[in-house]
């Protein structure tokens, strides 16, 4: 209701010269071609689908990370029982990791300064730089480092691709169904969405 009146005052001539309509993943903007714009094709920006990628590893780390807290408050009771006293609480090295420093595996790898020097981290109260914070990420649950590396497929294959609709149909296939195969259930849903939207990421 708020953006028919919009659209549909565009002159009908005006709106049939639009060629496409860029948007993220909810329906309702992508079914703007068929309801007002009829000789456009809808295409999702690449963006969007990093995004989406994203928010499910964070998803995922955010449930990993209180798994880890509620383990380190029973240990914390544990050691309170045992001393018979008040002790203040102290979240893990894990926990800390986990919680704050998810931008390791959420940002494009090509994007984190691997030759940057060690640099204090006031949470961890030690220095450490790029490589060993991700090292320390992936002895937490080696499952993160298969995630990026399956986030970086789609990344590697956008910026290779994404000019070359016709190159990259056949590769988006094969992208989809290695999402499917891969045994982890996050990048199963993944790749459900992928497919859902192939052809507007396509």
């Amino acid at each position: 209701e708020k953006t028919e009146p919009y659209f549909t005052a565009i002159p009908a001539a005006e709106r049939n010269r639009v060629r496409y309509l860029v948007s993220d993943m909810y329906r309702p903007y992508i079914t703007y071609v068929d309801k007002y714009f009829p000789n456009a094709i809808s295409v999702v920006d690449s963006f969007h689908v990093v995004k989406h990628i994203n928010r499910q590893i964070q998803l995922y780390m955010s449930a990993l990370a209180r798994r880890i807290r509620n383990l380190d408050l029973e240990r914390h009771y544990e050691r309170e029982l045992s001393s018979h006293r008040k002790i203040k609480f102290i979240p893990s090295r894990e926990y800390i990791l986990v919680k704050h420093y998810q931008w390791i595996i959420l940002m494009n790898q090509s994007e984190l300064n691997y030759s940057d020097p060690p640099l204090f981290r006031p949470r961890l109260g030690f220095y450490a730089d790029i490589h060993k914070l991700e090292y320390m990420l992936f002895q937490i649950d080696p499952n993160l480092r298969e995630f990026r590396q399956l986030k970086e497929k789609y990344i590697h294959f956008n910026n290779s691709y994404g000019n070359s609709p016709k190159k990259a149909r056949p590769l988006l296939r094969q992208l989809i169904q290695e999402y499917r195969s891969s045994g982890f259930k996050l990048f199963r849903d993944i790749a459900d969405t992928l497919d859902y939207h192939f052809e507007s990421i396509n």
